[in-house]
């Protein structure tokens, strides 16, 4: 029933085109750090057929208190930066935007298929009426047959654009369609790295002197036996601190974790011990207050192009800032 209501969609949109009647396109972001969607909605916005904006989604996944505060930084980001950016909840009034209703989309560009991330009114399958496209917002260096390819986000799509040939091929091999709505698209949120014409800023903290600029990522699965269990936070988060004193008159430390270590850290016990919601605003205002340290919680393209080199546990990363030539841990 999915599937015949898209192409009654499909024949909607293009009678609309051919009588010049606006379509109705939307970019949906959770946060700030996965927004993706600058050089796409660049060419849509320049297409006077199209109205074009960026619909910020909350990310419930990590509680309310999270999902507000990185709603109102991805959507203040992006208003400074001249999006038409709208929010689809209104942490004032704790409503909810029926985007459905409210906006009447004709066409959605999604970044995350994983369906506990968002609230059910702002999941793919709830749109049968648009045409879905699916990008994801990061990219995986693993074979994870069920994450990155059977979820019900990556069958119900109209098409789910992957990063390389090879992430196609996994598809054809190992998706339970076969990967039939599948496409080669490339990775957009890597073309700021190729753009020879960027100019990044410089954002790190300023010091008496130049020093090498050391970012540190952690992810937040320091206690996972499922998934990759990648992560060495348990094992170095004091450690590091004992870095940056030691190193503090020649290094700089970025400290940019994993947007869910904050929840993580909440719920579960480090090496045995529950921290305190006082220890860990502690453990991270003490990143942002050391004179050779910082937090970096936003858009990381400007962190790893002013960077030196990067200690980091996230999977994303490896392919996001390999991009840039510099020695990664």
């Amino acid at each position: 029933g999915f599937k015949l209501k898209h192409l009654n969609t499909l024949k909607r949109i293009q009678k609309k085109f051919k009588n010049k009647e606006k379509i109705t396109v939307l970019f949906f972001v959770s946060r700030i750090s996965c927004f993706i969607w600058e050089n796409l909605y660049k060419l849509f916005k320049q297409n006077p057929i199209f109205d074009v904006k960026v619909c910020v989604v909350p990310f419930s996944y990590i509680g309310k208190e999270e999902m507000i505060k990185y709603s109102l930084t991805a959507y203040n980001q992006l208003k400074e930066q001249g999006y038409d950016v709208i929010k689809a909840y209104n942490e004032t009034t704790d409503v909810y935007l029926d985007v459905k209703k409210e906006l009447k989309p004709d066409i959605i560009f999604h970044n995350k298929s994983w369906w506990k991330h968002l609230p059910k009114e702002y999941h793919l399958a709830n749109f049968p009426e648009s045409l879905n496209y699916l990008i994801e917002y990061g990219i995986s260096g693993a074979k994870n047959p069920d994450g990155h390819f059977n979820l019900d986000s990556h069958w119900l799509c109209d098409t789910y654009f992957l990063p390389s040939k090879e992430h196609l091929n996994m598809a054809h091999e190992i998706s339970k369609i076969k990967g039939k709505n599948c496409i080669f698209l490339g990775y957009p949120k890597l073309d700021i790295f190729f753009d020879k014409n960027y100019q990044p800023k410089d954002v790190w903290k300023k010091q008496d002197k130049p020093k090498k600029r050391i970012i540190w990522a952690p992810h937040w699965l320091y206690d996972a036996a499922a998934l990759y269990s990648t992560s060495t936070f348990a094992e170095i988060y004091d450690f590091m601190f004992e870095l940056a004193d030691k190193y503090k008159d020649e290094i700089q430390f970025a400290f940019k974790p994993h947007p869910m270590l904050y929840i993580a850290l909440q719920g579960r016990p480090v090496n045995g011990k529950k921290w305190s919601r006082k220890q860990i605003d502690e453990y991270y205002n003490k990143w942002a207050t050391l004179e050779n340290c910082q937090f970096e919680n936003g858009m990381f393209e400007d962190l790893f192009l002013t960077s030196d080199a990067m200690i980091f546990d996230s999977i994303s990363f490896m392919a996001e800032y390999m991009v840039t030539g510099k020695p990664s841990l």
